[in-house]
């Protein structure tokens, strides 16, 4: 599909890096909504002749990326309607001796979780999970979100379908599963990657030695909808 230019190849990249600038400036600002702001970016582009209307919707969108998302997005849902966070959160409770414990088995469940999920999607999962456990605890929940938000962010690049930088690289690429690991004879991002997340636990189980509030609280039967 032919469409019409009104910029002059100079002008052109200018204008995208100002209309960039000004879009990231509108998304940091948080008074609009970042759909709207995105969309109507896209549309001017468009508008101004940049790009064509089939290349934004076919080319340069991503839309195997996108429905990843939505199932993602589908699966944080009926996670949390199905009581299954608040099942967690009584059993991680009934096996803790102590606050410390149960912080770190909720770090290495978001790590564990977020190596296969993008991790906006782990946080909006496990939330209700970490909230529970803080109220049973009587405790901070900054801590434990803090605890969430880290362990979650650490393990981007473990695999391929971690987060979407890391899909996009591997559909760029046609890159293969493993190759996340051992790429053209060296020693692949993922490995390096598992290597920063056991050093962050590391690091997180010793922040969390300060922690050594009692933990008795049995097991508590929760009807969970599987």
């Amino acid at each position: 599909m032919t469409w019409y230019k009104i910029l002059s190849p100079q002008t052109e990249p200018w204008i995208v890096m100002v209309i960039f600038v000004v879009c990231f400036a509108l998304i940091l600002h948080r008074k609009l909504k970042i759909t709207h702001v995105s969309l109507a970016t896209a549309a001017f582009l468009i508008c101004l002749g940049i790009i064509a209307p089939d290349v934004a919707f076919l080319e340069s969108v991503n839309w195997n990326v996108l429905a990843l998302y939505w199932g993602y997005g589908l699966l944080a849902v009926h996670f949390q309607a199905s009581k299954i966070p608040a099942y967690l959160a009584s059993y991680i409770l009934s096996k803790s001796k102590k606050e410390k414990h149960a912080l770190l088995w909720i770090a290495v469940l978001a790590a564990a979780l977020s190596s296969f999920m993008p991790n906006a999607v782990v946080v909006i999962m496990m939330a209700p999970f970490v909230i529970e456990v803080a109220d049973r605890l009587k405790a901070s929940l900054f801590e434990y979100l803090i605890t969430l938000a880290i362990s979650s962010n650490i393990v981007t690049t473990v695999s391929m379908v971690s987060d979407p930088p890391s899909l996009i690289l591997a559909l760029t690429t046609d890159m293969k599963f493993m190759d996340f690991y051992w790429f053209e004879g060296r020693v692949g991002i993922g490995i390096l990657t598992i290597i920063g997340v056991l050093a962050a636990l590391t690091t997180l189980s010793w922040q969390f030695r300060y922690f050594s509030q009692s933990v008795n609280i049995a097991h508590k039967a929760v009807v969970v909808s599987w």
